[in-house]
C-alpha cells in the first residue's frame, strides 16, 4: 500500500512497501496499490463501505456525530500514539489539535478520512467544502486498557498539511510514471479546501447527548479541542485564578503585621484551609510550591492541606464516575474540565485514584508513575538526636541525664582549641585590669 509522509526525509518509511518490492522479498508477484486504494477500472469510481463504528467531530461547542454520508473516504486505519509521547505532550491536551501530536509521527495516505459538502447548485461539479482528518488511537499505557482510546474521533489537518501531502503523492505518480486513471482522487476530485471545519454549514452533523463506547467517553475527557487545526497560544487559555486580596495591614513591611499566635484557634484554622483550598486547585507551579510550603509549617497545617486534597480528588474521581456512567456530554465536559483545568492529566490521574490522598496528588502534579514513593529521607544529623532525645525527656519527665553524642576527633579538637583561646583572653583581661588600678 502506498504510503505518503508528511515529514521530510521520510521517504523509505513512507514508501515501505516499494522498497521491500526493489530488494526482491516475497512481494515481488505482488502489485503495489496505488495511492489511495486499489486501482478502479476505467470510468468507474472508488467505494468506500462505511465502518459500522461511529465517527464523531469534537468541538469547542460540543461532539458532533458524523453521518456516512458525509465521509467519502475512510479506510478505518488510525494514527497511533504511544502513552509516552502522549504525557510528554500534556501541555497540549487544553487546547488540542491533530498538528501538534503529528510533528513526531508519520500520516500515511491510508490514514486519511475525506469528508466532503456537495454544493446544491452544482451537484455533479466540485464540492463545495472538502477537509481531510485523522483518526488518532492513544494506548493508554496500562493493562487496563484494552483498546486504544478516540479511534473514532475526526481531526482536521491543516491546509498546509494537506498540500504537503499532495505535492508528494504527485512527485510519486510523476516518478512512477502512473497512468491518469490510476492517478489517486486525493490529487483530483477529493483535494481539500482551505477553509477550517465549520458546523454549521453542515446541517445534518448532529449534536450528541450522550455517548454509549467506555473508550469515546474517556477519551473525551482527556482533551479539550479548538476553533482551528492549528492551535494558538490565544486558544482555550488556562482559566484566571481568583486571588485573595491581601489586608493593608500585611501589605506594607515593619509596620503594623498579623499575629497570628493571638487569633483563636478556628479563625486561623478557617483561613489556612482557604488557602489550602485555593493552592489545590490552582495550575500554577508557584502556587503548588507554596502549597508545599505551608503543608511544612506544622501538623495543623500538614492536616488542613491533606485533608483538602483528599476531599479535591475525591470529587473529581466522583465526577468522573458519573460521566462515565451516564454518558451524558455535558456531564463528560464538567469532569473534563475539573482535571484539565488543574494542570493533570487524564489519564494518569485515572491510573493513580484508588486511594485518593495527597500523595497521589503529588505524584500527579510531578509527573510520577503511579504508586511511586518519594525518595528515602537522609538520616538525622548529631544535633536532630540530640535534639530529639532532650524533647522526649521532657515529655516523659525522666531526669536521668542524657548523653551526649560521640563526638568525632576534630570536634573535640575544636573545643580544646576554643577553650585555650578563651584562657589567654581571660588572662588578658584580668592583666590589663591590674595595670589600671596599679600603675607603675
Amino acid at each position: 500500500m502506498q504510503s505518503v509522509a508528511i515529514q521530510d526525509g521520510a521517504f523509505e518509511e513512507a514508501h515501505g512497501d516499494e522498497m521491500e518490492m526493489e530488494r526482491g522479498n516475497q512481494v515481488d508477484a505482488e502489485v503495489p496499490d496505488p495511492p489511495g486504494g486499489p486501482a478502479p477500472l476505467q470510468g468507474q469510481q472508488e467505494v468506500y463501505v462505511p465502518t459500522e463504528e461511529p465517527s464523531y467531530v469534537y468541538t469547542p461547542e460540543g461532539i458532533f456525530f458524523v453521518p456516512h454520508w458525509y465521509i467519502e473516504r475512510d479506510k478505518n486505519i488510525p494514527v497511533m500514539v504511544k502513552a509516552g509521547m502522549w504525557q510528554e505532550l500534556e501541555a497540549h491536551h487544553n487546547r488540542f489539535a491533530a498538528v501538534n501530536f503529528l510533528q513526531a509521527t508519520t500520516v500515511r495516505a491510508e490514514n486519511i478520512v475525506v469528508m466532503t459538502l456537495t454544493d446544491p447548485e452544482n451537484p455533479h461539479g466540485r464540492y463545495k467544502r472538502c477537509h481531510w482528518f485523522v483518526r488518532i488511537a492513544v494506548q493508554g499505557g496500562s493493562a487496563m486498557f484494552r483498546q486504544p482510546l478516540g479511534s473514532n474521533f475526526l481531526w482536521q489537518l491543516p491546509y498546509g498539511t494537506c498540500t504537503k501531502i499532495v505535492q508528494e503523492i504527485k512527485a510519486y505518480e510523476t516518478t512512477n510514471s502512473l497512468p491518469a486513471f490510476q492517478s489517486s482522487p486525493l490529487i483530483g476530485r477529493l483535494r481539500p479546501t482551505s477553509q477550517d471545519l465549520y458546523y454549521k454549514e453542515w446541517r445534518d452533523l448532529q449534536p450528541m447527548q450522550e455517548i454509549g463506547s467506555y473508550y469515546d467517553k474517556l477519551f473525551a475527557m482527556a482533551v479539550k479541542p479548538v476553533c482551528r487545526t492549528v492551535a494558538l497560544p490565544k486558544d482555550n487559555p488556562k482559566p484566571e485564578l481568583d486571588r485573595i486580596g491581601r489586608p493593608r495591614a500585611i501589605q506594607t513591611l515593619r509596620k503594623s503585621r498579623l499575629n497570628f499566635a493571638k487569633f483563636p484557634d478556628d479563625l486561623g484554622n478557617h483561613i489556612f484551609g482557604i488557602a489550602a483550598t485555593q493552592w489545590l486547585s490552582s495550575h500554577k507551579q508557584c502556587d503548588w510550591l507554596a502549597l508545599l510550603k505551608l503543608r511544612a509549617v506544622c501538623k495543623t497545617t500538614k492536616a488542613i492541606v491533606e485533608e483538602g486534597a483528599g476531599n479535591l480528588l475525591k470529587n473529581m474521581l466522583d465526577g468522573v464516575k458519573i460521566a462515565l456512567k451516564s454518558g451524558k456530554v455535558k456531564e463528560i465536559m464538567d469532569a473534563r474540565d475539573s482535571i484539565l483545568n488543574r494542570g493533570l492529566t487524564t489519564i494518569s490521574f485515572i491510573l493513580d485514584t484508588n486511594n485518593p490522598q495527597f500523595m497521589n496528588l503529588a505524584r500527579l502534579r510531578s509527573k510520577r508513575r503511579p504508586g511511586e514513593l518519594p525518595p528515602p529521607k537522609p538520616p538525622p544529623t548529631g544535633m536532630q538526636i540530640m535534639l530529639k532525645r532532650v524533647f522526649d525527656a521532657g515529655q516523659n519527665d525522666d531526669d536521668e541525664s542524657i548523653d551526649p553524642p560521640e563526638k568525632s576527633k576534630q570536634r573535640v579538637q575544636f573545643e580544646k582549641d576554643n577553650a585555650f583561646i578563651r584562657r589567654q583572653l581571660k588572662r588578658r583581661r584580668i592583666l590589663m585590669e591590674r595595670n589600671r588600678m596599679y600603675p607603675l
